[in-house]
């Protein structure tokens, strides 16, 4: 039997209307670029409390309000991904297969109504101003400034992975930035929850929305996540000014996931946002992830046969 032979499988109507999903946003608004799939996603993340008053000097727009926590103070989230087989399309309609990459994503936590105190992710979208975005491609890196408006540089990313326990490491140069620990258990719940993102372009302010879909454990307890920023980066020193509390307040796992990434649109004018550039930029940055018993698995050295871990990369 050849491959040709084979049967294929069954197209479901709910993964095609997943997948072709393109968010209607309204009347009057600019579509920047279109959609990018991601097919495979690893993620955990955290949410802090910091200073409103600083939060809300960052965010460039009268139109976004932060989240107030119950004792007053703002909210600041930090997620860790890992993307792999991500899809797009280029204007001929060609689908396009994007390298792999990491990202760590900072930002404030935003309220879809100002008046009432709490956090977005209990049932509700994820809607928060991207601050910092760590990478580890040029293009990941050139897409997210140019196409969406978010604040990416292209960085060191080291992930431990284990069943009980998730860590990133970020550092840009020799500059370390933050390390990020979370600890996982409970129940596990479906998460089809959108994310809405914000950011600055060109002085207007631009809207990405994204559909999800996946299973999460969700752990409020104290001591379920932290953050520390162990250097003298100026992302690290921003963070430190917001008074950020290095204890979580929810803890977020996502056992998988996948997202579609809708087109970046104009909502409306914005107050100019400047995030951390880099003096030089190189088209990859260190992407690891060790295991319990591995050394740092390097994403970028791709075996195309058995081999030793540390071993020179027959891929150049």
């Amino acid at each position: 039997m050849t491959t040709t032979d084979l049967p294929t499988p069954p197209t479901s109507t709910v993964d095609a209307d997943f997948f072709r999903w393109e968010e209607d946003h309204g009347a009057g608004v600019r579509v920047v670029r279109g959609r990018t799939a991601i097919h495979r996603v690893d993620a955990f993340q955290t949410i802090h409390t910091a200073s409103y008053e600083k939060v809300r000097e960052l965010v460039p727009s009268d139109e976004l309000h932060p989240a107030r926590w119950f004792d007053g103070r703002g909210l600041v989230f930090v997620a860790a991904m890992r993307y792999r087989d991500v899809t797009t399309r280029d204007e001929a309609g060609t689908t396009l297969l994007l390298p792999p990459y990491a990202e760590v994503v900072v930002g404030v936590v935003l309220a879809a109504d100002p008046e009432i105190p709490g956090l977005a992710p209990y049932g509700h979208p994820l809607r928060g101003f991207v601050l910092h975005m760590p990478v580890t491609t040029a293009v990941a890196a050139e897409s997210g400034r140019t196409a969406y408006g978010f604040p990416a540089f292209v960085a060191d990313l080291a992930f431990h992975d284990s069943p009980t326990r998730r860590c990133v490491t970020v550092t840009e140069g020799d500059h370390g930035i933050l390390v990020l620990h979370a600890s996982l258990h409970g129940h596990v719940h479906p998460d089809h929850a959108p994310v809405i993102m914000y950011s600055e372009l060109d002085g207007r302010l631009v809207e990405t929305m994204g559909r999800f879909f996946g299973h999460r454990q969700t752990m409020l307890r104290g001591g379920n996540g932290d953050l520390s920023l162990p250097g003298l980066h100026p992302v690290a020193e921003r963070l430190r000014e917001l008074e950020t509390d290095p204890a979580a307040l929810v803890t977020v796992n996502h056992v998988d996931a996948r997202l579609v990434l809708g087109p970046p649109v104009d909502v409306g004018a914005a107050q100019p946002y400047a995030g951390f550039v880099p003096a030089v930029e190189p088209r990859f940055g260190r992407y690891t992830v060790d295991y319990p018993d591995t050394p740092p698995l390097d994403q970028y050295a791709v075996p195309l046969d058995v081999r030793a871990v540390g071993a020179p990369s027959p891929v150049g």
